[in-house]
């Protein structure tokens, strides 16, 4: 399942059961940073419920940090919580490739993705 945040959810939908269901759901989460990443709160209950999934699954639910360079993210933005784990520095050509290699085993063999050449 893939779930894009609030595109995800209806305008009626109330955002935290919105969130706890998606990650319920997923494999793992990927947060963005880049220059325009801003925490009004939202995206740290976000980085919390995801840390949370990866501390109580047993099915390898996995944290993938990008950092979007070419648009203003930088290694000071990434929020504490995510600084714990490594996080890759990608241009627009390699954020599928590297969110591929970051995903659990079972999942990267549900994926067929061939890069454009």
């Amino acid at each position: 399942m893939t779930w894009f945040d609030r595109d995800g959810l209806a305008a009626r939908d109330p955002l935290v059961r919105g969130v706890d269901n998606a990650f319920a759901e997923c494999s793992a989460a990927v947060f963005f940073l880049s220059g325009q990443f801003a925490d009004a709160g939202v995206i740290q209950r976000e980085i919390d419920r995801a840390i949370h999934e990866q501390a109580t699954r047993a099915d390898g639910f996995r944290i993938i940090p990008i950092v979007l360079a070419q648009y203003g993210g930088s290694d000071d933005r990434v929020p504490a919580p995510l600084k714990t784990l490594v996080w890759k520095t990608v241009d627009d050509i390699d954020i599928v490739p590297t969110i591929l290699k970051a995903l659990p085993g079972p999942v990267k063999a549900q994926v067929r993705y061939t890069p454009h050449k």
